[in-house]
């Protein structure tokens, strides 16, 4: 049987209408199902700006029809950043469970969960984002700070004991003075926070570069004295002088009125008098023998200069007490604290 040219180009037409009716149906069902699952990811990150409202039932259906769980929201964060900054566990525990990136950064300062979460010190959530994957070291903020930075300014213990544990690095400096967790946690006065810090190795005498400001300095100045002492033991130099101005963390601590502080900085004293270290004349020991006694004149010299001007403008009380320190120095000491403090003045001039 012979066909005509023109059934044959009839039959062609109708296929070609057939594939394109069928390729048009298909990608009409593509786009009806990519706006179903745009609609319900935008739901998703709508219901998980309020996510301590949510229920999580509802939460979860979200999910299990296709929510983008990782998706930004007009905050420029994910779902789980959300539940990080809320403390919600629950909703933690659900996205980590689907496979949620831990390790997502915001879009503004880059942040992750896991920062946030040390943020607001949820230790729970920041062990759980641990044992999920989540790296310490790509939770860094875009001016340097890191999760046990933000967790040790703010003393939370327990969220500063599971980074340390993950290998968190206690070296790492905010970019804009080089501020440490060491130096924000005896800032703040945060003494078990500043043992766990010493402990993991963290370095007691690191001046922030832009005042050349030591742990122990600042802790001094705020009057945080269980800290002072922690640093102190752990080897930290009173003598470190604040480079700007060259003022001591002695001077600061009496210049603020906290007498604890002066009166634990001036028991640090080895004991040794100026006339017994320069006894110490073996070839050995010559130099630190010198450096010593310098240091040990350095002391005395810094009280009395601190005395002079502690006369007009200092608090009496810490003034009475660096007359103490000094004198005790000199196998002297001031009792009749009840005296004008013009009348021990005259007393220290004579």
């Amino acid at each position: 049987m012979k066909f005509h040219h023109s059934v044959y180009k009839t039959l062609l037409i109708a296929l070609f209408a057939i594939f394109i009716l069928s390729t048009t149906a298909v990608q009409v069902r593509l786009a009806s199902a990519k706006s179903i699952e745009t609609d319900t990811t935008s739901k998703f990150l709508l219901l998980s700006e309020s996510i301590n409202l949510v229920n999580i039932n509802e939460f979860q259906e979200f999910i299990l029809d296709g929510a983008n769980i990782d998706a930004l929201n007009r905050y420029g964060a994910t779902a789980l950043h959300m539940a990080a900054e809320s403390g919600n566990k629950e909703v933690v525990s659900l996205l980590i469970d689907v496979k949620a990136n831990v390790n997502k950064s915001t879009k503004a300062e880059q942040v992750t969960p896991l920062y946030i979460a040390s943020q607001n010190g949820y230790g729970t959530i920041v062990k759980l984002l641990l044992d999920s994957g989540a790296d310490t070291r790509l939770a860094r903020r875009v001016d340097g700070l890191t999760p046990l930075w933000i967790a040790s300014q703010e003393g939370h213990f327990d969220v500063v004991k599971h980074l340390l544990k993950a290998g968190a690095d206690v070296s790492v400096t905010r970019n804009i003075d080089g501020a440490d967790a060491l130096y924000m946690a005896a800032q703040n006065g945060y003494p078990s926070v500043v043992k766990l810090l010493i402990d993991a190795g963290a370095e007691t005498n690191r001046a922030v570069s832009t005042y050349g400001v030591t742990p122990l300095y600042i802790a001094s100045q705020n009057g945080h004295v269980d800290s002072v002492g922690l640093l102190s033991k752990a080897g930290a130099d009173a003598n470190i002088v604040r480079s700007m101005d060259n003022v001591s963390p002695l001077w600061i601590a009496s210049q603020e009125g906290h007498l604890d502080v002066v009166e634990l900085l001036l028991s640090l004293k080895d004991g040794l008098k100026e006339e017994r270290l320069a006894q110490k004349t073996e070839p050995k020991e010559n130099d630190i023998a010198a450096k010593t006694a310098k240091n040990a004149q350095k002391a005395k010299n810094d009280s009395r200069t601190l005395i002079e001007d502690m006369k007009y403008d200092g608090p009496a009380d810490a003034l009475l007490l660096l007359l103490e320190g000094q004198q005790e120095l000199e196998q002297r000491a001031v009792r009749e604290k009840k005296r004008e403090l013009e009348e021990v003045a005259v007393e220290v001039d004579a």
